[in-house]
């Protein structure tokens, strides 16, 4: 792991004119944004920043999905890059770092210090304000986190697809979807209505002596459970899964070329 800092500035290094006519673009943006939301007035609710780091993680995903695609799927410098004197697991630490940590933290931040300038320019030339980008709003951070999740799968897309990464790995979520959709309408009907059918006619439910639904509370304790499951899968087993298959494919790739 001790390789992972100097990985880091490399990664910096190859990436840093892209970062700055990134950040450079998204200043523009909300500058006109904001600029034609004066004269036209912004009528929405809370902050429109917080509607416009949404496009900002969607461009981090695609981002993403091509992160391989200048070393590892590239014909220039594939030998290059799988032949640094570093792990498999130590590049594939930095991917990590760099796309599901670094990218939302400092989008955060270049949103909040952007939305300063912008507004302070506003407070002097234009009289319509609207609020500040929030560090506080829940929401902003539950965004962040199903983006963290996100990267995980479009990082083991840009692995595995060589060509046109963010349109197959979105191409292959969709078919995921269709998938656990149908395993989930199955467990539920298994776990919930294993002991039977499902009375049709609510008025029929028998109430016990306690005066409660045996039927409904036992159907609230199973769903209970199957959330708390389904959230472990989503937010432990999900991106942890991704990550494996993403290290054994660079595994491969280096097995291929014999280094």
């Amino acid at each position: 792991m001790k390789n992972i800092p100097l990985l880091l500035r490399r990664e910096y290094y190859r990436q840093r004119s892209g970062l700055l006519i990134l950040g450079a673009f998204c200043f523009l943006f909300l500058l006109l944004k904001r600029y034609s939301e004066y004269y036209i007035g912004f009528t929405g609710m809370g902050s429109p920043y917080s509607g416009y780091i949404n496009l900002f993680l969607l461009v981090g995903l695609v981002f993403t999905s091509m992160t391989f695609s200048g070393t590892m799927h590239s014909s220039k410098n594939r030998h290059a890059w799988l032949m640094l004197p570093v792990h498999a697991h130590e590049k594939l630490a930095v991917k990590i770092l760099a796309h599901s940590l670094i990218y939302p933290a400092g989008l955060v931040l270049f949103t909040f210090v952007s939305s300063l300038v912008i507004e302070g320019l506003g407070g002097l030339f234009w009289e319509n304000h609207v609020p500040l980008f929030s560090l506080m709003d829940e929401r902003l951070w539950l965004k962040v986190a199903n983006y963290c999740i996100a990267s995980s799968l479009f990082l083991l897309g840009g692995a595995f697809f060589r060509k046109n990464h963010f349109i197959k790995t979105c191409l292959a979520v969709m078919l995921l979807m269709v998938f656990l959709t149908f395993f989930t309408f199955l467990a539920v009907r298994v776990i919930h209505f294993a002991g039977g059918d499902f009375p049709g006619d609510f008025y029929s439910w028998n109430i016990n002596e306690e005066g409660d639904f045996p039927f409904a509370s036992d159907v609230f304790r199973k769903s209970l459970w199957f959330s708390r499951m389904t959230a472990l899968v989503y937010w432990v087993i999900f991106p942890l899964f991704c990550w494996t298959v993403t290290y054994f494919r660079i595994r491969e790739k280096e097995a291929k070329d014999a280094v």
